[in-house]
């Protein structure tokens, strides 16, 4: 067999494991490993014990969740861009492997040691310590976690190890197809890590933070969290799936032409998804959910939260329009203009849900909004008139 046939053999290896990594964390693990167990525990028809339902126990699981769920969106993210881009070739893949190939071990770790430390009195009592000040953990309960978990956490990690040999032996990290250059993929994982860490991560603490500094908006923001828009589709997930979702549509669209799309195309896509979430949020508005009598009997409460939801679905539309037109910029028009304007919006976004949280969380999420739209105004600049690698 000729040397080529071997590299190509390889590179469609690596895609084929990425591809596997992919769907293992899909339907091997999954997204809600944590989340299920939480609303198990929160549900009244709850079968668990005292002990196992503890808040004890609950809180455990609310940190391990939270350190998943980022991982996982970051994991799952780079994994299929990177399957995709070795099927289409496109420039970025090289950025998008490597990352793959850290995210994808460490999740499996992290799944692994999640099933071996369940019942580790001392790790919940770390989560005791966290989110309800006090370092005790009377028992830890029944195992939740199913077997499931470590079998995957094992894949995952021998298939990442497989995957990291092959993409050494394959030289494709080297190959002009896949490699970033100034122009194209050099900020391939930014929206990815941007909509994890700020949008999805540190924007949420700060608005939870903030709402904790006043009694009525903290109920208002929990009412929001765990009974206003949980489980209602699009509305209550993590902003990195609509990252995903444009890069993918970009790099597609970007293969069967032959070519770059132009950077008007951001824009194009940004409005799209616009429409589709402001769809989504009328639809939503149209059906709210029950209030009063049913999660609380003070009707400024009630009021309140729908003031609050109105406003967050507002802010809804405006990040979905913002990180796509982020999204494809970064692949197809990399600057460091773009950057600029992404800690630009950073900074303002967790300034403004500070100095707003004196007037409630529809002012939080207003303010938010306000972020989103001077920022999507610096990205049009950089669309319309923005030139060079400046």
């Amino acid at each position: 067999m000729k040397k080529d046939e071997i590299i190509r053999i390889r590179v469609v290896s690596v895609a084929v494991l990425m591809a596997a990594l992919a769907l293992i964390l899909i339907f091997g693990a999954g997204s809600g490993v944590f989340s299920k167990i939480i609303k198990e525990m929160s549900s009244a028809d709850s079968q668990m014990d005292a002990v196992s339902a503890s808040m004890y126990n609950l809180v455990f699981y609310r940190g391990m969740n939270a350190c998943y769920e980022l991982l996982f969106g970051a994991a799952i993210s780079v994994t299929v861009i990177a399957a995709a881009g070795i099927i289409i070739k496109i420039k970025g893949t090289d950025i998008c492997l490597r990352a793959a190939v850290v995210t994808d071990t460490v999740i499996g770790i992290f799944l692994v040691l999640s099933f071996i430390l369940e019942k580790n009195v001392f790790l919940h009592r770390i989560f005791a310590k966290i989110y309800l000040g006090v370092f005790e953990a009377p028992a830890a309960g029944e195992r939740q976690l199913g077997v499931h978990v470590l079998i995957a956490g094992i894949l995952i990690v021998v298939l990442s190890i497989l995957s990291h040999l092959l993409i050494k032996s394959s030289g494709i990290l080297k190959m002009t197809a896949y490699k970033s250059d100034k122009s194209q993929g050099r900020f391939i994982v930014l929206p990815v890590i941007y909509a994890m860490l700020i949008i999805d991560a540190v924007r949420e603490w700060a608005v939870s933070a903030s709402s904790g500094l006043s009694p009525l908006s903290g109920q208002v923001y929990e009412i929001l969290r765990d009974y206003y828009f949980d489980g209602r589709f699009l509305l209550d997930m993590p902003k990195w799936i609509f990252v995903l979702a444009a890069v993918l549509i970009t790099t597609v669209i970007t293969a069967l032409l032959k070519k770059s799309v132009g950077k008007s195309f951001s824009v194009l896509l940004g409005v799209l998804f616009a429409v589709i979430a402001a769809v989504r949020c009328i639809v939503f508005a149209f059906n709210l959910p029950a209030l009063f009598g049913v999660v609380s009997l003070d009707e400024k409460v009630c009021s309140m939260t729908d003031t609050a939801g109105y406003a967050y679905i507002v802010l809804f539309v405006f990040d979905v329009f913002f990180l796509t037109v982020l999204s494809v910029l970064c692949l197809i028009n990399a600057q460091k203009k773009i950057l600029i304007i992404a800690s630009g919006h950073a900074v303002i976004s967790i300034a403004l849900i500070f100095i707003l949280s004196f007037a409630g969380i529809a002012a939080v999420y207003a303010g938010c909004a306000a972020a989103d739209v001077l920022a999507s105004a610096g990205l049009l600049y950089v669309v319309y008139t923005g030139s060079g690698n400046h």
